[in-house]
């Protein structure tokens, strides 16, 4: 080849930043030019400038926003921010958690957890160089407290109760205020008929359906915060009392829930019609005063006594009452359901008077038994159902003498003996109108049930004496 002669030389450089980006460039020279220069290209020129090394990582910004104060009520909130003055951000590395748990791939705000103890944040992001990118790393702690740790603070509880309402009034005072209250009598969730609240005092008024309950009645005003900042964070307190209806109080009850029965009549039955019934009922309140004074005077005995008579008159005039063509339908209903309410009220009074558990007992034991009876003529007819009515009534009877023979002292095992013969005559009964199909199966097996049950609970009656 002619030494003189000018060719083209391809050199081929590879630039070490050039190899880290996989690029090569060529370049052209003449051998023989001694004034020809290595030019570099405006591309080259960016390539230089784009691999320069960077030594520093992003620097992480987590700011805790003074809107929190550390507590569950208001935790507060992080604002992470990051910057790069060298390379810049790469955002697709971004990555923020929380108590380990990766929640977000964004510069943003993040909420402080609710819940107590030590919460953390921890922000990592690497820089946008495409060299050498770096990891840069943040974290911030916050120690969340309960803004309240106290239960309410329950006082000055005064109970009142009459014969139709109990009365409840108290104070309840609590930094997060009261958000709830629950009012349990004899472990039973009861739900106030009305309720008034002036500041941190509180009336409840309750329905009275414990007046004919002689006896002691515990209650429970339980008082809930309102401090919900997160699961389980309302704090309660109780405050305990007791009411009862003492059984003078009762006999007044009965005595007055006659003369409203007597209104009504007055108001709603024919004039020579409702003097009848007015005439009965009268004479079984005069008989309640006596029994009452008869028990104020510690003389049971005779208490119980015109507590039969009184009862008596209230059967006397259901009959009446049953055998008229003078009053409504809804009217005979209504009057109906008072009676039976007043003549069970005078059987709970019998048992109260003897001040134990075992007239109690025997009260609650007759009652079902009358209640069955009134089941039985709503639900049946015939002659046979009278005969059916007569051997439940007869029973209940004889659960009364059980009453009178225990405030005597005496022992009652033969009268309940002889209370379980008629009832089991009742089954025997109840069998035979069920195969001669006078009764459904439903009716019949439902005053069984009662009989059944009535049977039993005299056995347990029984063992005690």
């Amino acid at each position: 080849m002619n030494k003189n002669a000018t060719g083209l030389v391809i050199t081929v450089v590879v630039l070490s930043s050039a190899l880290l980006l996989g690029s090569v460039s060529i370049l052209q020279t003449d051998s023989e030019d001694p004034n020809l220069k290595l030019d570099e290209s405006e591309e080259e020129k960016e390539v230089k400038k784009e691999t320069k090394v960077d030594k520093t990582p992003p620097v992480i910004i987590i700011d805790y926003l003074l809107s929190g104060d550390g507590t569950d009520e208001n935790p507060g909130a992080w604002d992470v921010f990051a910057y790069d003055d060298e390379s810049g951000i790469n955002y697709d590395t971004i990555n923020v958690s929380i108590d380990d748990i990766l929640i977000g791939n964004s510069f943003t705000i993040y909420d402080v957890p609710h819940t107590l103890g030590d919460h953390s944040i921890l922000v990592e992001v690497m820089n946008d160089n495409p060299i050498n990118p770096l990891l840069g790393t943040g974290s911030h702690t916050v120690s969340i407290i309960d803004d309240d740790i106290a239960p309410p603070e329950l006082s000055n509880l005064i109970i009142e109760c009459d014969f139709n309402f109990v009365n409840i009034s108290l104070t309840a005072i609590d930094y997060s205020g009261i958000d709830e209250f629950k009012i349990l009598v004899n472990e039973e969730v009861i739900t106030p008929i009305h309720m008034e609240e002036n500041e941190s005092n509180f009336i409840f008024v309750l329905k009275n359906k414990w007046f004919l309950e002689c006896g002691t009645n515990n209650i429970e005003i339980q008082a809930i915060d309102g401090d919900n900042d997160r699961e389980n964070d309302a704090l309660s307190s109780s405050i305990y009392s007791t009411f009862e209806n003492g059984i003078d109080d009762n006999y007044q009850f009965i005595i007055w829930k006659i003369e409203e029965i007597k209104n009504y009549i007055i108001a709603n039955a024919e004039f020579k019609f409702k003097n009848c019934l007015i005439c009965k009922l009268s004479l079984a309140q005069d008989s309640l005063k006596k029994a009452l004074c008869c028990f104020e005077d510690e003389e049971i005995t005779k208490s119980l006594f015109y507590d039969l008579k009184a009862k008596l008159f209230l059967w006397i005039t259901e009959k009446k009452l049953v055998k008229s063509r003078h009053i409504s339908h809804d009217d005979f209903k209504f009057i109906i359901d008072e009676l039976h309410n007043t003549r069970n009220g005078i059987v709970i009074l019998m048992g109260a008077s003897l001040g134990n558990e075992m007239g109690n007992n025997i009260a609650y034991i007759e009652i079902e038994l009358l209640n069955l009876i009134d089941y039985t003529r709503d639900n049946t007819k015939g002659r046979s159902i009278c005969c059916l009515e007569n051997l439940i009534r007869s029973a209940s009877f004889k659960l009364d003498q059980s009453v009178i023979f225990l405030s005597m002292g005496k022992n009652p095992t033969h009268l309940l003996d002889c209370t379980q013969y008629k009832l089991q005559r009742v089954k025997y009964k109840v069998n035979y109108l069920l195969n001669k199909g006078v009764i459904s199966q439903d009716i019949g097996n439902h005053i069984k049930d009662i009989i059944i049950q009535a049977i039993e609970n005299i056995e347990i009656l029984k063992v005690l004496f």
